[in-house]
């Protein structure tokens, strides 16, 4: 499954959510996960599919503040 350590050292998990059959996101340390990678996920490539686009967010925010 889908591992990510950000920046300040959290990592972030895909997982089978513990109350269904169906994968969810989730902080090791927890926390509230970003908008965009709540919710059930029914395979695996359509949660990478958010979680890539959710970084691409990221990651241009990030680029904006540099230019700054």
């Amino acid at each position: 499954m889908l591992m990510y350590t950000t920046a300040a050292g959290k990592e972030l998990h895909l997982g089978v959510d513990p109350k269904s059959p169906l994968l969810a996101f989730k902080w090791n340390s927890g926390g509230e996960i970003p908008q965009e990678l709540q919710g059930l996920f029914t395979a695996e490539d359509m949660a990478k599919k958010a979680f890539n686009m959710w970084r691409a967010k990221k990651e241009a925010v990030k680029g904006l503040e540099i230019d700054k």
